[in-house]
């Protein structure tokens, strides 16, 4: 029976971990993810060990460096550095299915550890995030392993020896590893003689292991631990704690957030088996808990909390959730079996839907092949849906190519109310959106409805109803006046047609330039585009748009930007501009004012002004 339930669970465990795990990867990563791929790659590619990534321990990394340098430096450099990292992840999941198994087999019964095993292995919250790079189920692996090693300490220190060696390896991997020292300390002050000398041996352990598996902490180590660099023990992880915490909120959360995920039945079992697993013996159990106390208070006082972060101290929720499950096992098997599966079920349920989005096929990916068939290239794209950003919702963000469009972003979550969105959007070749209907979405048309793979519609894919190109017209500046904070002689050069040549400052940007139109007749000014000379050196020139209704008195006005960034624009095939929209007006002059401070001049090949054309 041990070997056949066993089975059972880690194939159980696989298909819902190995399932869909190339997901997403036609598309740009969630950030978290490329912390650390990218990273691992590059260590890989200069063949030194090196982690790169110091807001983590070494060891982590270097096990993803071990399935990337399998690849061999061709295929590292692509996705396929993504899927062995996640597949290195998933393989941890199984893993801790098994262990879970042979903890409960030992301390519960074989029933009992079992049914662990499968609440542990089909876990929404477990399969949702660790079919991402996360470092979390490495812990979730040393957590497990600490349950029995608690059980083993006594007056010999070989305990503490062990328990020295599972928090070393644990803090190697991550620093949440320190969150299993409490539950340490209570323990060996339960096994009573020799503590100090047990205290003493594991923090030494655990000190020199950590250092060991990050020997760059100490190459580098002014780098390592910089308050104020991102990438740095100080400078990245202490942001957590930056911001108000919601602290009483954050505990709701964390102690409500498996009931949403098991159900009514799994929840009453964990309360009963909690009063059984007590009571047979609270010096053995209470330490693991201790370390899920711990990790509940230290995660409730960061001002982000996700639900994988109490993963590394779920394991004894697991194990006392199913001990009432092996007392009924040992009084009627079949009464066992049944109550198993109903508790098991919301999870599995949960899962099974989660895992049937990752195989997809995923809304992102039917928007993005339609893309590609349909939008000709050098098309200007805006995406507007909430979260798509690289460390937003991942897989949100469609892997729209950038060589082959020009792209914008521009959200709803950032621009709620939608003014300027109702601006850029007429300008657009394409607009994504999600499903909501806007005020701002009036002039627009739907072109294609992406499913999901439970067939609801997610991504909309729309145009202006009337086409940019008919709705907006180049100005005729021929006759226009042109002024200028400087260098009026070489003014001709702004409507000359010829963008090798330009209009420039005499010296460095610094705030204070600017251009000036003046017409002779009210025109219907609906954008004003700056076409560069030269691509800048680090930043863009920081522009200001101001009207006049009469040619003398001008007023700044609301505009937007309709182009990518400068940098982004030439693999896309059109010309290096800036272009800024506003709301189409009559007006009599048109400033275009330089507000930054750049070290180079400010070069101006053409001053394009369009104009709407009034309606048909």
């Amino acid at each position: 029976m041990f070997w056949t339930l066993l089975a059972g669970a880690l194939v159980a465990s696989a298909f819902v971990r190995f399932s869909g795990i190339s997901w997403g990867l036609r598309h740009p990563v969630h950030r978290d993810e490329q912390d650390f791929v990218t990273r691992v790659v590059a260590m890989v590619l200069a063949g030194d060990f090196d982690h790169r990534w110091y807001q983590y321990p070494g060891l982590f990394l270097y096990m993803l460096g071990a399935g990337v340098a399998a690849l061999g430096p061709e295929r590292a450099a692509g996705p396929d550095a993504y899927w062995i990292s996640r597949a290195i992840v998933a393989s941890f999941g199984v893993l801790n299915t098994g262990l879970l198994f042979v903890v409960g087999n030992r301390l519960i019964g074989v029933w009992g550890g079992f049914a662990a095993a499968l609440l542990l292995g089909l876990s929404p919250i477990d399969v949702d995030a660790f079919h991402q790079v996360r470092a979390d189920v490495v812990v979730q692996t040393l957590g497990i392993l600490m349950i029995p090693a608690f059980r083993r300490l006594g007056p010999d220190l070989r305990g503490d020896r062990r328990m020295g060696v599972l928090i070393g390896l644990a803090t190697a991997v991550k620093f949440t590893g320190l969150l299993l020292v409490p539950s340490y300390l209570y323990a060996r002050f339960l096994a009573g003689a020799r503590w100090f000398q047990g205290y003493v041996i594991a923090g030494a352990l655990t000190i020199v292991i950590t250092l060991a598996c990050t020997p760059y902490a100490i190459i580098h180590f002014n780098r390592y631990f910089s308050p104020t660099e991102y990438n740095g023990v100080l400078g990245g992880p202490s942001t957590y704690y930056q911001d108000a915490s919601h602290f009483g909120e954050h505990v709701t959360f964390f102690l409500t957030n498996q009931h949403r995920s098991w159900g009514m039945l799994a929840t009453l079992l964990f309360v009963v088996g909690l009063g059984l697993c007590l009571r047979e013996s609270w010096r053995a159990w209470s330490p693991p808990l201790v370390h899920l106390g711990t990790t509940v208070v230290a995660m409730s006082a960061a001002a982000m909390i996700f639900p994988r972060h109490m993963a590394p101290a779920m394991g004894v929720v697991y194990l006392m959730a199913a001990a009432p499950l092996q007392r009924v096992f040992g009084w009627n098997r079949l009464a066992a079996v049944l109550l198993t599966v109903a508790a098991v079920a919301p999870s599995a349920r949960t899962s099974y839907a989660e895992v049937t989005w990752f195989v997809g096929p995923r809304a992102e990916d039917k928007a993005l092949d339609w893309i590609q068939t349909n939008v000709p290239q050098g098309a200007r794209i805006l995406e507007t849906r909430p979260g798509t950003t690289i460390g937003g919702h991942p897989g949100a963000m469609i892997g729209i190519d950038t060589r082959r469009y020009e792209l914008l972003f521009l959200r709803t979550d950032v621009d709620r109310v939608g003014p300027r969105l109702g601006l850029l959007a007429p300008h657009m070749d394409l607009v994504v959106t999600d499903t909501e209907n806007r005020r701002w979405m009036g002039g627009l048309t739907t072109v294609y409805e992406a499913t999901g793979p439970h067939g609801s519609v997610v991504i909309k894919l729309q145009r202006p109803i009337e086409e940019p190109a008919r709705t907006f017209t180049r100005g005729d500046l021929a006759s226009a006046r042109l002024s200028a904070s400087e260098n009026l002689p070489d003014l001709e050069r702004l409507r000359d047609g010829d963008a090798s040549t330009a209009w420039s400052t005499a010296g460095p940007m610094v705030g204070t330039e600017w251009l000036e139109l003046t017409f002779d007749t009210p025109r219907n000014v609906a954008s004003v585009e700056v076409v560069l000379n030269a691509p800048p050196l680090r930043h863009a020139p920081e522009l200001q748009v101001l009207t006049s209704v009469d040619g003398k008195t001008f007023e700044a006005v609301r505009t937007v930007e309709a182009r990518a960034p400068v940098g982004e624009q030439p693999a896309a095939g059109r010309r290096m501009s800036q272009e800024v929209v506003l709301e189409p007006r009559l007006v009599r002059g048109v400033r275009v004012a330089q507000l930054g401070r750049r070290q180079e001049p400010w070069r101006v090949a053409e001053l394009i002004v369009y104009e709407q054309r009034p309606p048909s």
